[in-house]
């Protein structure tokens, strides 16, 4: 599973992520800026949340993982 990096898209003032080897496109698909998020007041894309999610779940195979915990900041 590849590192994923957060960034900052033109469309939006949240926080994304990308896959280390892929800098072009946000797990959301939007494009990515140049500017990473700075600090962490930003709000977190809710679709690279998802997606992220889902890459952990996938990769991980049947039976290896038993607990997922999220926390959400408000």
């Amino acid at each position: 599973m590849p590192n994923y990096v957060p960034c900052r898209t033109d469309e939006d003032g949240e926080a994304h992520l990308y896959p280390a080897g892929n800098p072009d496109r946000a797990l959301c698909g939007k494009r990515v800026d140049s500017g990473s998020p700075s600090g962490g007041g930003l709000p977190v894309c809710h679709e690279c949340a998802k997606r992220l999610l889902g890459r952990i779940l996938n990769h991980s195979g049947p039976g290896q993982i038993t607990l997922v915990e999220v926390t959400v900041h408000s």
